[in-house]
């Protein structure tokens, strides 16, 4: 069965072809490799197709983006969360919203085709060192704080001290902008061409961010669900939390010396 997506790109690229611009790529916004409809994906899409170019040498194909999104939020938003800000700046790949018109689609063609002799935005191991650095700037003080608040409850667990309701009150140590942040440097890792590791830097920082996720979200369930005097679990469950910020930390500081060595 042909989908609606699946036509209209090969209505897209016969139209292209007419015109000279055989070499366009084209892709959905809203749909991962296989097809499926999936929001943002195809950003993803077209990132690794970029870094496949830059790292067998081959000039970067020209393309054409179509979605639902505004193009402003595309920049604003999903650019920057997918570790690559300046790729809606690139001339080589041009979006188009849903509806557009010949003109606006001829338009883009023209533009693609012309602008894909631009060097594209792939992060370079100069800029991921200064993105890491920023992370652990602040990162680091969010440990310590993990630290502090595991020696509360385990005070509290043993009877050494007692326990301030405003403890229970605190929110998650981390917020969803900081997850983002976490995101997208694992993305730009496994991006950037000149890392050719950066796979599985990225897929190991990944995982260090989901145990993080995971102990957090277990201690603010207990916060919630637990009664008041069930410090002995609070305490378990936020020395874990700590543990993984930890991990995390020692993660992101060995990644961020191995780029500034590569940056030099």
């Amino acid at each position: 069965m042909i989908s609606c997506w699946s036509l209209l790109r090969s209505l897209i690229e016969a139209q292209a072809a007419a015109a000279g611009a055989a070499a366009l790529e084209v892709f959905s916004a809203d749909h991962d490799p296989v097809g499926a409809f999936a929001r943002e994906a195809g950003v993803a899409v077209v990132l690794d197709r970029l870094r496949r170019a830059a790292t067998t040498g081959e000039m970067p194909p020209a393309m054409l983006l179509i979605g639902l999104y505004a193009e402003d939020d595309l920049r604003q938003r999903v650019a920057p969360r997918a570790g690559v800000p300046g790729l809606f700046g690139w001339p080589g790949l041009q979006y188009l919203r849903f509806v557009f018109g010949e003109d606006d689609l001829m338009g883009a063609i023209a533009r693609a085709m012309e602008g894909r002799y631009a060097a594209p935005p792939l992060p370079t191991c100069e800029e991921l060192a200064i993105r890491a650095a920023s992370v652990r700037h602040w990162l680091e003080p969010v440990v310590k704080g993990l630290a502090g608040e595991a020696t509360v409850f385990a005070n509290a667990a043993r009877g050494e001290t007692d326990l301030s309701p405003a403890m229970l009150e605190l929110g998650p140590a981390l917020s969803f902008e900081h997850y983002d942040n976490l995101a997208a440097l694992a993305t730009a890792l496994r991006l950037a061409p000149a890392i050719t590791d950066g796979n599985v830097l990225s897929k190991a920082l990944t995982n260090d961010v989901e145990a993080l996720r995971r102990e957090s979200a277990r201690l603010e369930a207990i916060k919630a669900y637990a009664p008041a005097t069930a410090f002995a679990a609070l305490a378990e469950a936020a020395a874990a939390l700590g543990n993984a910020g930890e991990a995390l930390d020692v993660r992101i500081r060995a990644i961020a010396v191995r780029l500034a060595q590569r940056a030099q």
